[in-house]
This record gives structure tokens, C-alpha cells and sequence, in this order.
């Protein structure tokens, strides 16, 4: 037997069965004590371990009785197991089993542990509690039942079978003149009914009766029958109306035993709970006139003075309806716990709040109301906050997972498919810590190289690379080991990526592509055009493959359908291979590598010099099993001229087709496209362009020693222009004088007719236009001395005899008068001091060829002194081209004519 002091209050603990050989003391496991009508016992849940506890309460009479939850509410017991596992007994100092009288109350309790791993044990605790001074009536307001004591001067009920039946008078009390009017009786009031019955018949209701020399009690249940729930000024509360009386034929006592407990009045907001409570309770108060002493609140049946309602954070207040207590998450007095619901992590924040009130009415002389109102909030999802502190620079992850509450346990990570404990975890390199925080929470530090397995490495962009570690942290919360996982995903930006680079190269009959692996594309997938490639995919004879890890080389016949035919000209088919690296799971395109190689087209294409063009194409890239047939150029109306499974031929006229013009500085450009437009579609499948350059020559074609300067040989697939300056015999230019007739004598003063013209073109849409002609004493059109005959297109202004230009019509030799321009000039002499020049007179002529469709305000193209002709021809650099021509020798006799 041990003898424990609590505040002056004796604790007298038997160990039953066995002597407690824990190292810990009993007195820290298993506590008791007393406050104000209530007895209390706390065991730990370490001392429970995993056994079960039995609690029983032992009576006047020394009888054993197990606390069951009917017999709890309706003797004044309360038990409760908190998150913890921890365990609490309180007990009513008016229960059934307590010794009381008007100064103390005294409590057995007898804690039996059994199952687990430990042999069954017995502990008796036994308490005195000194008693307060009591108020007339005692209201006390439990988790599970509702009790009211009232003063009386009146005999004591004996707590035995039938002590109230007329039986049982006759044996105790001989003196009672008439038995029948000797019996303890009840009367229930409810708004709908009213109910009298025996004390025995409520006790066996479920209802608690008792009494000491001084008291009457009654005790019920919430859910008792004679129970109702009112509203008192808009907040539920549970009220017993009942009157106990005890009839002697001389008089009848009467006493109210009424009692009201309001059984709501919570609301909980995202961090806070607000408790409201009826201050004036009608159905327990009879009269209007209606005073406070008190009304004060507490937490764990312990009152709290105003400073430390402050200090917590508390609010407090009365009003004149209602007492209204809030409480913030997290105060002081309260406490978090941790759950698991569906798999996510949750709290919840309990406390246990105390209030008293002490009132008098006409009535009673004083009222104290008391009541116990344990709170739990609802479950609260806690969503653990990811901090980042990774510095890329350092290639290691640093990340902070919390916090948690202190009742969260880490049990092992999960990196991909693999799940290492945490011994495990930091055998492999990864660090793991745990940050403990003042108000007991805790958070999870991992510490991991980005070199680690499961750390993902993904290019991002230019040379950016993204380390993203993906981790779930195991975890389960005491004591209950409920598990649940907290995944972790960090991504960290460092610029270390390297990228693929290429080279390209062909021969005679591959394209080739060499790779050089960068640190990114490990897993990125390979594809020419939309095939990937593979060494299963390279095996035919088209392809080329060699990977020896750090490079690859892809080759590609030129005749694959993979091969993209840009384009035929003179110079060679166009053709290109494209090559991209793609990602592996979205296939995204991350680069693209080509190569372009010319190969030999000579059997291909011709560009005749009369405008005439011949195309061949192949069945090649974008049209395979397609019919060669089924090809056209930009007007879809000229098809091949003739086609077979394997090419197609196009024979049309630069002017048709919906060929296009351009001019460089030196060359008219005519481009066309083959296209192929699949059944109901509006844009082409597949197109190749198709090109014919045409030179102009700025050779002389008229002048001495014609022979050393024939007009160009044009052989095909050249396609080149020519110009020609001719001297006419006289203004009908009808008759030129030949190559032989040079140098061609002519008399100062007379006519001298030339006409300049485009040769070989079939382009009804060219235009020639003089730009500038002036004579000299040299076939070197840059020779000095010089004399201008037109300028800017227009005659010279500053010559009295002036230029005249004649106009041009088609006849049997001109298809295009375009073609062409005339003029006509006086002859004269160059002299030099004053003497004239014996020399030979030689005209040049730069010339300006046009795009005559096109308008534009430009002054190269169009000259308001042309006949006809005003300005708006264009003359861009792309839309024009230069010429010269030089005339052959024109002299001069002394004497005039």
C-alpha cells in the first residue's frame, strides 16, 4: 500500500495484485484530484501500453461496480480517451458510490489492466475531496448526463430495492401512522404532458436519485424520455422539469429539481470556436427579478482570472442574453492532433471549457451553474508547405517539408519504384534531418545531389537544363500509426545544358547527317521526316546508321521518299533532308537539323531561248503512290504533257501556266510550281518549284568587224537575251545597213535612223526603254570626248538639233513592238580647237527592260517623253534589267552634201 499527498488531500493507492516495478513513479501516470463537485482520475497512455482498461467504483457497501455507459450517466460518472490514448475518470461528488456528507466526499475506484503482453492488474485509488461551501441549488452540466442538487431538511431515501413501497415503511419506521402517505414520488413536466411515477419506477427509468442529510439530487441522461430540447433566446439547451415531493399526513414537501443544460451553441470558422450560451436560463429561473454574482470561465475545470483570458488570446464576454466565449486555434490550454482521413493528412484542436455561473432569484437564495464542455473541431485539412532553399549552383536540393505536428513520424522516402527507410535513405547519399520548433511542431529537412537516381534532368531552353526532384515522404501518426504521404516535387534551373550540334554533308548519291550528343539529348527519339529512326529502321539499302554514343551519322539516298525536292533549275535538283530529335514521351520537336545538297539536273529541266520550258519531274518525296498524272503546275489547267509511274513531264511557255517574273540586275527569273492537290483538298500536298534564269548579253552586234562579234550562240538551258542596235537606211526601217556596209558614210547634217532591240524573248509583258544614248569617237562606250542624244529617256535639250523618236507597229518582223524603240539623230563632227575631228562617229545606248504589267510612280521604266507611254512602270531592283549596245562606225566626208 502506498500513501500519496495531493494539496493537503489524501490519496491512499492499493496495488492489488501486484507491486508497480515501472520505471517511471505511479504518481506521474496516475493521477487524482478534486475540483469543486468533481472528483477526477487521469491515466496515462503510457501506463495503458496496449492493454485494456477497466474501471469499476466501489459503493458504501463495498460492492464492485463495473462503470458502463448507462450506469455512467445515470450515477454521475464520465470517461473519455482522448487522440492520445490518454485516459480520464470523473465522477460527480454526489455519484452513487461516493461517501458524502456536508464537508467531504470521499471515492474508491478500482483500474484493472489486462491483454497486451502483461498479466492482469488491479490498482485501487481511494480520495477525499473536501467539499466547498454549497450554494441552495447546485446545477452541474456533463458530457453525458445533467444533475441537480437542491438543499432540504427531510428524511434520508435508503438506496436499496422498494425503500420507498409501503413495505418497506412498515419495517423501518413503525411509528408512521399511515404507511400509505410515506413514499419519496416524482412528477415530470414536459410542454406536451405531465407524468407522475415513484422514485423507484424513475430510478429504474434510468434517471439518478439519491440524497444526503442536507441535499436531494437527481440525475439524467440527455436522451432520457422526460428530457426536452427548447430554444432559449435562439440557442438549444435540454431542460427536466420535475418536481420531487415526499408526502406524511401532516404535510407534503415539495421541491423543485428542474435542470437545464444547453447542448450546442458551437461554431467553428477556419481559426477559431465561438461558444454561446443562454445567460438566463428560464426554465431553471422563477422569478423576474434576476441578479449575477459571477460568471466565469475556465479550461480543464480550472478557473481563469482575467490576466490569463488575455494572455491566451480568449475572449470573454457577457451580454445581456448570452455568455460568449471564443477561442483560437491553438491557444494555450488546448491541443492539436493529428489524424488521417482518406489518405490526407488532418488536425483537429480540442479543449476542454469550464464555465460557472452564479445567479439569485425571488426564489432561490443562490443558483450556481456549472458546466464541462469538451470541444473538438472538426477534422481541418493541413496542406504541409514545400520550401525550396536549393541554390542550383550547389547541384543539391535543400528542401524544408512541414511543419507537422510533433505526432508525425517519418518511415521512409520513395524515389520512383523504390522505397528505402530512412537508414536506408541516408546509406545512399540522401540527407534527412528534423527541425523541431518552440511550440512542439516539427519539419523534415532532406538534403539530395542532383546526381542522385530518380532526380529527373529535362532541357528547358537555350542552355538551361531543369533538375526536378520528385519524392513521397512516408509518413504515420502516433499512437494509432495511421499512415499517409506527402509528395515533394522541386524544380531547380541551372545553365549547364548542351546542346546536340550537327554537320551535314553529301556525295554523289547520300545526304548525310553527323550528330554530336550533347548532355540533354540522351532520350530524346531521332526521326527523318515522320519515320524514327532506329537500327531496325535503317537496315535498307537508302539509309546509312552509325551510333557509337557520343555521335551518330544518318545518311539518306537521294532518291528516298524522305528526301524533299526544293527545286530544279538549270544548275541542279534542290534537295534537302530534314532530321529532328524529339521528346521521348510528348514528342515534341527540341531541335531540327537539314542538310541541302545540289545534285547533277541536266536530264531534268531545259529553258529554251524562245521561252519554251521543259520539266521532269520525279515520283519523289510527298507523292509517293500517288499517279504523276494528277500533277499540274499554278494554273492547274496545265497538266503533264506526258507522265508514267515514275515522272511526269511539263512543257509550257514562260508567259503561261501562272508563271511568275522576277529581275535581278542582270537577269530576268521565270518560276513556276508542280503541285499535287489530294481528292477534296483546297491546299497541295506537294510542290516543287521549278526555275529558268535569262541572262541579257551586253555584247556588240553592230559595228566594225561584225564578224568578231556575232550575236550569242544560245544553246539550250541557257536561255539567255540579247540586245541589238541597227542603222536603218532610211526612216521606214524597213532595210539595215549589213555587217559588210561598215563604216557607213553619211554627210554632216542628214538623218541617221537606229532602232534598238530585245532578241529571242517570247515575253509579250517585257518592255525595252531607252535610258540614255550618246555618241563618241571609240566603240568604248566609255570613252571621252561624248555628245548626248537622249537623256533620261527624253532628247537633249541642249542641242539644236534635237532628237525624234519614231514610234513602232507590229508588222510580218515585229511579233512585240514592245521590243523595241527608235530614234532618230542629225549627223555631226567633234571638233577640237576649232578644228573638226576626222574620226569615226560611234552611238551607244543604255537600256532599260521592264516588267510592262506592273504600275508604279518610277522614273527608270516609264519616260513621259516615249510616245504613249506614261509613267507607272516599276522598276525596283527585282523588276528590271540593264543593257547596253553600241552602233558600229559612222563617218563624215569633207565636203557637205
Amino acid at each position: 500500500m502506498a500513501q500519496l499527498s495531493f494539496w493537503g488531500i489524501t490519496l491512499l493507492i492499493v496495488f492489488a495484485s501486484e507491486v508497480w516495478s515501472q520505471a517511471v513513479p505511479f504518481s506521474e501516470l496516475v493521477t487524482a484530484d478534486c475540483f469543486s463537485n468533481l472528483f477526477r482520475i487521469r491515466v496515462k497512455n503510457s501506463f495503458i501500453g496496449s492493454g485494456v482498461l477497466t474501471v469499476a467504483v466501489i459503493d458504501q457497501l463495498g460492492k464492485t461496480v463495473n462503470v458502463t455507459p448507462s450506469i455512467a450517466s445515470q450515477c454521475g460518472y464520465t470517461t473519455s480517451y482522448d487522440f492520445w490514448g490518454n485516459f480520464e475518470f470523473r465522477a460527480s461528488v454526489f455519484s452513487c458510490s461516493s461517501v458524502t456528507d456536508d464537508g467531504n466526499a470521499s471515492f474508491a475506484v478500482q483500474l484493472q489492466l489486462s491483454g497486451g503482453n502483461i498479466d492482469a492488474s488491479t490498482y485501487l485509488v481511494e480520495k477525499t475531496c473536501t467539499l466547498p461551501k454549497w450554494a441552495p441549488r447546485e446545477m452541474l452540466c456533463e458530457a453525458n448526463y445533467m444533475e441537480v442538487s437542491v438543499r432540504h431538511s427531510l428524511p434520508p431515501i435508503l438506496n436499496r430495492p422498494l425503500q420507498d413501497s409501503p413495505e418497506d415503511w412498515e419495517t423501518i419506521i413503525t411509528d408512521v401512522a399511515a404507511a400509505e402517505f410515506s413514499l419519496w414520488q416524482i412528477v415530470f413536466i414536459r410542454s406536451d404532458k405531465t407524468k407522475r411515477m415513484l422514485v423507484t419506477d424513475a430510478i429504474s427509468s434510468g434517471y439518478g436519485m439519491n440524497n444526503t442529510k442536507s441535499r436531494l439530487v437527481l440525475r439524467s441522461s440527455y436522451g432520457a424520455n422526460e428530457t426536452e430540447i427548447v430554444m432559449i433566446d435562439g440557442l438549444p439547451v435540454s431542460a427536466v422539469r420535475s418536481s420531487t415531493f415526499f408526502k406524511q399526513p401532516w404535510m407534503v414537501t415539495l421541491i423543485d429539481t428542474a435542470v437545464v443544460c444547453p447542448v450546442d451553441g458551437l461554431t467553428f470558422t477556419h481559426e477559431k470556436i465561438t461558444w454561446e450560451s443562454p445567460r438566463i436560463l428560464s426554465r431553471a429561473v422563477s422569478s423576474a427579478v434576476f441578479s449575477d454574482s459571477k460568471i466565469l470561465m475556465g479550461v480543464e475545470l480550472q478557473i481563469l482570472s482575467s490576466e490569463t483570458i488575455a494572455r491566451r488570446n480568449y475572449s470573454f464576454t457577457v451580454n445581456e442574453t448570452t455568455v460568449v466565449v471564443v477561442i483560437p486555434f491553438g491557444a494555450e490550454g488546448g491541443t492539436y492532433k493529428s489524424h488521417v482521413f482518406n489518405g490526407q493528412y488532418v488536425v483537429t484542436y480540442s479543449i476542454e471549457l469550464f464555465l460557472e455561473h452564479v445567479w439569485k432569484d425571488n426564489l432561490w437564495e443562490e443558483t450556481r451553474h456549472v458546466i464541462v464542455n469538451p470541444v473538438t473541431t472538426p477534422l481541418m485539412l493541413r496542406s504541409a508547405a514545400i520550401i525550396n532553399n536549393t541554390i542550383p549552383d550547389t547541384k543539391i536540393f535543400n528542401v524544408t517539408v512541414g511543419p507537422f505536428l510533433g505526432d508525425v513520424q517519418l518511415i521512409n522516402i520513395t524515389v520512383g519504384t523504390q522505397i528505402l527507410t530512412i537508414d536506408d535513405a541516408r546509406l545512399n547519399g540522401y540527407s534527412i534531418d528534423f527541425e523541431k520548433y518552440p511550440n512542439g511542431s516539427i519539419a523534415f529537412v532532406l538534403k539530395v545531389p542532383f546526381d542522385k537516381d530518380g532526380i529527373d534532368v529535362e532541357y528547358e531552353t537555350e542552355d538551361i537544363r531543369l533538375y526536378t526532384l520528385n519524392i513521397t515522404l512516408g509518413l504515420f501518426v502516433l499512437p494509432w500509426n495511421e499512415t499517409f504521404a506527402e509528395v515533394v516535387v522541386v524544380v531547380a534551373a541551372v545553365r549547364d545544358a548542351v546542346l546536340p550540334t550537327a554537320t551535314g554533308y553529301c556525295d554523289n548519291y547520300y545526304l548525310y547527317l553527323s550528330v554530336t550528343r550533347g548532355n540533354v539529348d540522351q532520350n530524346w527519339l531521332v526521326f527523318i521526316g515522320n519515320m524514327q529512326v532506329t537500327p531496325d529502321t535503317m537496315t535498307d539499302s537508302e539509309y546509312f546508321w552509325n551510333d557509337n554514343g557520343t555521335h551518330f551519322t544518318v545518311g539518306v539516298s537521294r532518291y528516298s521518299s524522305y528526301v524533299n525536292h526544293e527545286g530544279i533549275d538549270q544548275h541542279g535538283l534542290g534537295s534537302r533532308i530534314v532530321l529532328t530529335m524529339r521528346h521521348k514521351t510528348t514528342l515534341k520537336i527540341m531541335v531540327t537539323f537539314s542538310v541541302s545538297c545540289r545534285f547533277d539536273a541536266k536530264d531534268l529541266i531545259d529553258c529554251f531561248p524562245n521561252g519554251t520550258v521543259k520539266a521532269t519531274v520525279m515520283k519523289m518525296s510527298g507523292i509517293l503512290n500517288t499517279d504523276a498524272s494528277k500533277l499540274a503546275l499554278l494554273d492547274e489547267s496545265c497538266s503533264p504533257l506526258e507522265s508514267n509511274g515514275s515522272a511526269a513531264v511539263f512543257i509550257f511557255n514562260v508567259n503561261a501556266c501562272g508563271t511568275a517574273r522576277k529581275f535581278t540586275s542582270n537577269t530576268v527569273r521565270y518560276e513556276n510550281e508542280v503541285l499535287f492537290f489530294p481528292p477534296g483538298m483546297a491546299e497541295p500536298s506537294y510542290r516543287i518549284n521549278i526555275t529558268c534564269d535569262y541572262p541579257v548579253s551586253e555584247m556588240l552586234f553592230v559595228g566594225y568587224g561584225f564578224e568578231e562579234n556575232p550575236a550569242p550562240a544560245v544553246e539550250p538551258g541557257n536561255g539567255s537575251l540579247a540586245l541589238i542596235m541597227r542603222l536603218s537606211k532610211d526612216a521606214s526601217f524597213s532595210k539595215f545597213y549589213a555587217e559588210n556596209e561598215y563604216p557607213v558614210t553619211e554627210y554632216l547634217g542628214s538623218s541617221l535612223y537606229f532602232e534598238v532591240e530585245l532578241l529571242y524573248s517570247e515575253d509579250p509583258q517585257l518592255e525595252l526603254f531607252l535610258e540614255d544614248c550618246w555618241a563618241s569617237t571609240s566603240p568604248s562606250r566609255t570613252s571621252n570626248p561624248q555628245w548626248d542624244v537622249i537623256v533620261g529617256s527624253c532628247e537633249n535639250t541642249g542641242d539644236s538639233q534635237k532628237t525624234v523618236f519614231h514610234p513602232v507597229t507590229a508588222n510580218a518582223r515585229i511579233k512585240f513592238p514592245s521590243h523595241l524603240k527608235r530614234f532618230e539623230v542629225k549627223m555631226f563632227a567633234f571638233a577640237q580647237e576649232e578644228n573638226v575631228l576626222l574620226e569615226n562617229v560611234f552611238f551607244h545606248c543604255s537600256v532599260v527592260i521592264c516588267d510592262a504589267r506592273l504600275e508604279t510612280p518610277d522614273t527608270l521604266c516609264a519616260r513621259s517623253c516615249i510616245p504613249r507611254k506614261q509613267r507607272g512602270r516599276r522598276s525596283a531592283q527585282n523588276y528590271h534589267l540593264h543593257g547596253y549596245v553600241t552602233s558600229g562606225a559612222v563617218i563624215k566626208p569633207y565636203v557637205q552634201k
